[in-house]
């Protein structure tokens, strides 16, 4: 690894020159002296039949006495460029090593996520499990039987509702309300305001319920939308455990929101509805549809072999099919349990809480876990989620200017604001092609204040955004695959499609290729990735579940017999 990495930066015309450079710098490196003499004696053995080899023997011999001696003071003059490159590289590849997951560590996650996905779809042990695998109430069809109508079609017991208003609060800073209109023909007119707001991590609840409500009546003021009876699809991006697809208690604020404790243990579609109230909105009926749950379903209509959702943002989560049988808290009457599907919400972001992740977390992970308004909690979704991501990123990059290795040695104000990187930073640092530095350049000057980097910069900045993105890929591949031989082991016909949501999949194409090239080498039975942008037909099977809602009474939906 240490040949390679001399000849990307010097070629091997250049080794020659770079060996002339050792006692230089090697008294530099005072306490990597000993890994000193392992590679240089490579690139002896490398490089024997050069001329100049002569040279490298007598390199290794003050090396030697260097060592024995104890002589670590430090150079009397500067090393050349090519040294301090060769350096600096170093430097940030051992703290990216840190970041690096065997295969065989990839295996040990599969079999425990597959343990914790056990545990969390049984009655006994789900309280005991960090994957809690809720029910949605939401029926899926079987992709051999292909039970759901095609496209455009309504033939379902239940009809669809032509008008609604949706609500959007699955991120931590921007809020969605969109109205949607469905003509006869099946024809969809969709109007939306979305909005960002300054991310409050602490405080209450409500404040987060009410800056959504004046968000819902200023649009529907705007456009002349009567919203007496209107139903509303509210989604919601936290741990909510459903009782019905009317009814939803959350579990725990996530995505370092630290609120007050008011809200939890309480039904998230009274919060929405006390916050419309006291403006004088009243709503209809209420679905209430985790992130991940709506990115499943929003790929029904048109892919039914999609089996599996997953979100990677802010946040990561995962829903996949399973039958109704084997969900604790589901009674079907009339009806055949094994022969019903429905979807399940793993909220596996908690994974690791019970020590499944110990062995792949480094000295970093537990450092931001400590410092996190959740320590010990969401632990898989540390690991890589995009907001996560953007926050090792910072710790990486503050460790090596620290150590003069970046910038410098320069550490801005910026540079110590934790949560200023996100993952379209990430997104927008890994877009530039080899050799170009331009989104590089503006995410260190425009975020992290740091002006005119260096090619060296940039290039370790990107190396760390990439060793944290690609741990993620990995790691989000590993658990994925777990779930993908589940559903394989019921439908061995078909292969299991992924729909998936998120800045990661949608605006960095490279994470995808990542997890699925890794997924293909874990587990052989997955089909293909679908990004949100593939359907455009959602809003039809929007329109029957909040049908399903109307129909049942108080919202408590029980499927169709």
């Amino acid at each position: 690894m240490c040949f390679q990495t001399l000849r990307y930066y010097h070629g091997l015309h250049k080794a020659i020159l770079f060996a002339r450079e050792i006692p230089r710098m090697v008294l530099d490196v005072t306490q990597n002296s000993m890994w000193a003499m392992g590679c240089f004696r490579l690139i002896a053995s490398k490089m024997s039949t050069f001329t100049s080899a002569a040279v490298l023997r007598n390199r290794l011999r003050l090396i030697d006495r260097v060592q024995r001696q104890g002589f670590l003071r430090p150079p009397a003059r500067r090393i050349s460029g090519y040294g301090e490159m060769f350096y600096k590289r170093l430097c940030a590849e051992e703290i990216g090593r840190k970041f690096e997951v065997s295969d065989d560590q990839l295996l040990d996650v599969q079999r425990r996520m597959t343990e914790a996905v056990n545990k969390g779809l049984g009655k006994s042990t789900q309280s005991a499990s960090s994957v809690k695998c809720w029910d949605t109430y939401i029926d899926y069809p079987t992709p051999a039987t292909g039970s759901f109508p095609a496209p455009c079609a309504f033939d379902t017991p239940v009809s669809p509702l032509r008008e609604f208003l949706s609500l959007n609060m699955s991120h931590a800073t921007r809020i969605m309300v969109r109205h949607t209109t469905i003509s006869p023909r099946d024809r969809i007119n969709i109007k939306y305001l979305e909005r960002h707001y300054p991310k409050m991590k602490t405080g209450s609840g409500r404040q987060l319920f009410d800056q959504a409500a004046e968000q819902l009546a200023e649009f529907t003021t705007a456009h002349k939308v009567e919203t007496t009876d209107m139903p509303l699809e509210f989604t919601f991006g936290f741990p909510v455990q459903q009782t019905s697809l009317g009814q939803g208690i959350l579990y725990r604020w996530t995505k370092e929101f630290n609120y007050r404790t008011e809200l939890v243990s309480t039904n998230v579609v009274d919060g929405i509805r006390d916050s419309l109230a006291r403006l004088n909105v009243n709503m209809g009926h209420v679905a209430v549809i985790n992130d991940v749950t709506s990115s499943l379903i929003d790929m029904q209509v048109a892919f039914p072999n999609a089996r599996v959702g997953l979100v990677v943002d802010e946040g990561c989560n995962c829903c996949f099919v399973d039958r109704v049988a084997n969900v604790r808290d589901r009674r079907i009457e009339g009806k055949d349990a094994a022969a019903i599907n429905t979807v399940v919400n793993t909220e596996w972001g908690a994974f690791g809480e019970n020590g499944e992740l110990d062995d792949v977390r480094n000295a970093l992970d537990r450092h931001m876990d400590v410092v996190s308004l959740q320590p010990g909690k969401q632990i898989f979704e540390k690991l890589t989620s995009g907001m996560y991501m953007g926050e090792l990123v910072r710790l990486f990059i503050v460790s090596l200017a620290k150590n003069m290795i970046l910038f410098q040695g320069l550490v801005t104000q910026d540079m110590n604001t934790e949560y200023v990187l996100d993952a379209e930073h990430l997104v927008r640092v890994e877009s530039d092609p080899r050799g170009s530095y331009k989104h590089v350049r503006q995410v260190l000057s425009g975020v992290l204040g740091i002006l005119n980097p260096s090619d060296m910069d940039c290039a370790l900045f990107r190396y760390a955004c990439e060793s944290i993105t690609k741990r993620s890929a990995h790691l989000v591949a590993a658990a994925l695959s777990s779930v993908v031989q589940r559903l394989h082991s019921y439908d061995p016909e078909n292969v299991v499609d992924i729909a998936v949501r998120g800045a990661m999949f949608c605006q960095n194409p490279k994470y995808g290729l990542m997890m699925m090239n890794k997924l293909k080498t874990l587990t052989p039975y997955s089909g293909m990735i679908l990004p949100e942008v593939c359907c455009l037909l959602s809003p039809l099977r929007t329109a029957q579940l909040l049908a399903q809602v109307k129909n049942t009474k108080n919202g408590n939906y029980a499927p169709n017999s």
